[in-house]
């Protein structure tokens, strides 16, 4: 549509629902056939996402939540597979995870199991953008407290900060936040994470070096004893 139409409607559609919040499941599962319609084009689908966006969720809504979660990693996966990586669209996609994964604990249940295995899937093929986008959004399903997912992101950010291109980027900036909060939460994975970006920056154009270095002072000024686990003194010199 066109935006001041979709923006009409989205506005109209909510002064409804906030008349009549007992009308969000239905209002919302008709935005959600709309939005997974076969032949809609970018600023359709954009303005359905961004209208999901502001629904009211609560644990009572907690069916419709893990509907909005599997939608989201579905449409995610299709644009980055089409190669629309840095969109209004994709962050408009994380935004509606991260609001809706809170009242949606089972969200991640088997009929969701072939969305998360395609978002691995990109996030160990494809361009270093579309890995990177896809990691993004795995950091937000991850942090649910599903274990086994969680030890499989990290072994995909792992991956990611080992491949040749990580050193090649002018502007690691999404990786690096990745690679920060995983070592800053993660005890376990962190030392592993902070030597391979260590190892990658040593190796890589001054920007991304001195990036990674300034990333794990940070890290080892939340955690002296990890510092002391990976830092070696040098050699008092003579």
């Amino acid at each position: 549509p066109e935006p001041s139409v979709g923006g009409r409607a989205s506005q109209l559609l909510l002064e409804l629902l906030k008349a009549h919040r007992a009308m969000t499941p239905v209002v919302a599962a008709e935005v959600q056939a709309f939005a997974t319609r076969a032949g809609n084009g970018r600023r359709a689908l954009y303005a359905a996402v961004s209208f999901l966006n502001q629904l009211f969720l609560s644990s009572q809504l907690a069916d419709l939540a893990a509907s909005l979660v599997a939608m989201y990693v579905a449409l995610f996966s299709a644009a980055v597979q089409a190669g629309e990586l840095q969109t209004k669209l994709l962050a408009a996609l994380l935004t509606g995870v991260n609001r809706a994964l809170p009242y949606a604990p089972g969200a991640l249940g088997a009929e969701s199991e072939k969305e998360v295995d395609a978002l691995f899937g990109l996030s160990h093929a494809g361009t270093f953008s579309t890995r990177v986008q896809a990691l993004a959004l795995l950091d937000k399903l991850a942090a649910n407290g599903d274990s086994k997912l969680r030890a499989r992101y990290l072994r995909s950010l792992y991956a990611a900060v080992s491949c040749d291109d990580a050193r090649k980027q002018s502007k690691p900036a999404l990786l690096l936040n990745l690679v920060f909060r995983a070592a800053s939460s993660e005890n376990a994975a962190a030392p592993a994470l902070l030597k391979r970006l260590l190892s990658s920056a040593a190796h890589g154009p001054a920007p991304v070096a001195a990036a990674g270095v300034f990333l794990a002072s940070k890290v080892f000024r939340g955690s002296p004893r990890l510092a002391a686990d990976l830092v070696v003194d040098a050699p008092a010199a003579e």
